[in-house]
C-alpha cells in the first residue's frame, strides 16, 4: 500500500490518494491518459478498476475508452471472480453512462470537434478551479441490471450493488477512496 499524489492525472487540489500497490497507481496514471474526459466520474471508474489485478488485466472487457461506455456483460464472463465483480460493480455505480453524450455535445459547442474527440481545453486540468462532473449526470447506476429480461434476475443483480455486498471485503478502504474521488465535496 502506498500513499501518493496523483495531481497530474486525478486532478488539482485532491488530497493524497491511497493506492493498493504500485501497479494500481501506475494503472491509474496510464488509464486516465486514455480517458476521453477527466472528471470525477472517470477518475473514480479508473481508480476502482485498478484496485484488482483481474480487472486491470481485463479493463478493455469492462470499459470502452474510445466510446466512454461501460460493458455490463463483462460481469458474466468466465474470468470474473467474486472480488473482481465487486470492483466492477463499484466502478459502475460511481460512473455515469450519460457523461459520454454530454461531453460530445460540449465538444461540438466548443469547437471544431468530431463526435468523440474532446479538445484539451475542455479537460479539467486546463481550468482554473476544480469542479465536479460538468452537467447533470446520471450517476449511481446499475447498468448490468438493464441487460437482464427476467424480473427475478434483475432484482438479484440489483441487490449485488448494495453497500453491504460491495464493501464487505478487503477492498473496502479502496472503495472509500473511490467515493472520495467521485464526491470530494462531501468527503472533507
Amino acid at each position: 500500500m502506498s500513499y501518493s499524489t496523483c495531481n497530474a492525472v486525478m486532478g488539482e487540489g485532491k488530497d493524497d490518494i491511497l493506492f493498493r500497490d504500485e501497479e494500481h497507481e501506475l494503472f491509474c496514471l496510464q488509464a486516465m491518459e486514455k480517458c476521453r474526459w477527466i472528471d470525477g466520474c472517470h477518475e473514480a471508474l479508473v481508480y476502482c478498476l485498478g484496485i484488482d489485478q483481474n480487472t486491470r488485466n481485463h479493463v478493455d472487457r469492462i470499459y470502452d475508452f474510445a466510446t466512454g461506455e461501460v460493458k455490463p456483460d463483462c460481469l458474466r464472463e468466465e474470468w470474473q471472480t467474486i472480488r473482481s465483480m465487486r470492483v466492477v460493480r463499484m466502478a459502475f455505480n460511481l460512473y455515469s453512462r450519460e457523461a459520454t453524450s454530454q461531453v460530445d455535445a460540449l465538444a461540438r459547442i466548443f469547437g471544431d470537434c468530431r463526435e468523440g474527440q474532446i479538445p484539451r481545453c475542455l479537460h479539467r486540468r486546463k481550468f482554473d478551479a476544480p469542479y465536479p462532473c460538468i452537467g447533470v449526470f446520471d450517476c449511481d447506476g446499475t447498468p448490468s441490471v438493464d441487460n437482464l429480461s427476467n424480473e427475478e434476475d434483475r432484482l438479484r443483480e440489483c441487490c449485488e450493488y448494495t453497500v453491504s455486498d460491495l464493501f464487505c471485503c478487503g477492498y473496502a478502504r479502496y472503495f472509500w477512496e473511490a467515493v472520495k474521488i467521485r464526491y470530494p465535496e462531501y468527503c472533507v
